[in-house]
């Protein structure tokens, strides 16, 4: 609410400004510069505490798969409680930002308003037996067997590849024993985080430290946010 009330302000604030510029045009005898001067001000401090309130709750997309075991219903519940109890607003697509449109759009319309992306990555394939390059006869590849190789949801990379390029910060936490391929690889800005589907996990001293940084950090950059 009071986002919309700064908003509605500023606009209204501009509008006056053009309109006594206008007024100014016509008659460069009148003595308005100091009243735009104070318009410009107000406009400077309205500004401020819109990044001071917006810093004080963080809007974090959650790039996470449907639960389809108890576990991870429960450790998702968990992280989610753990960001609400942190002054993080959640947003997921399909709750936060419903439309008629592709998903992946209204993953990037969200995204666009977080602040920061975590991603929460757990088992969604297992691949008891498998081939990586099948039949390779070329260069330096070579044909390699896969055994019981755990994959997540290939919705995790895609979000976590958009929480990139638009310059999000990112946190990935991701289950012991995934593969841990492209965009969850340990070799981002900040460190990707491996663990058991423990739901207690997210009430340790190691985590809060990490999540404490990561989210100073965040609030950082969030004044600089247009």
């Amino acid at each position: 609410m009071a986002h919309k009330i700064i908003s509605i302000a500023e606009v209204l604030l501009v509008i006056a400004s053009l309109a006594i510029a206008i007024i100014w045009i016509k008659n460069p005898q009148g003595d308005y510069e100091p009243v735009l001067v104070f318009i410009g001000i107000v406009l400077v401090a309205l500004d401020i505490i819109r990044r001071f309130l917006r810093s004080l709750q963080l809007k974090v997309f959650l790039s996470v798969g449907a639960t389809y075991t108890q576990q991870q219903e429960i450790y998702v519940k968990a992280f989610e409680r753990f960001l609400k109890d942190n002054n993080c607003r959640r947003l997921v697509v399909g709750r936060d930002c419903p439309s008629s449109r592709q998903p992946v759009l209204q993953v990037r319309d969200l995204m666009r308003k977080a602040d920061a992306v975590i991603v929460l990555a757990f088992t969604r394939y297992v691949i008891s037996s498998g081939v990586q390059k099948p039949g390779a006869n070329h260069g330096n590849h070579k044909e390699v067997n896969i055994q019981n190789e755990k994959h997540p949801t290939v919705w995790n990379q895609i979000e976590a590849s958009m929480a990139f390029g638009l310059r999000r910060p990112l946190l990935v936490i991701i289950e012991n024993g995934l593969k841990q391929e492209a965009m969850l690889k340990d070799r981002l800005e900040f460190r990707a985080i491996n663990t058991d589907l423990d739901a207690e996990y997210f009430e340790s001293e190691e985590f809060r430290a990490v999540f404490s940084d990561f989210s100073k950090i965040v609030r950082r950059r969030s004044w600089l946010k247009l």
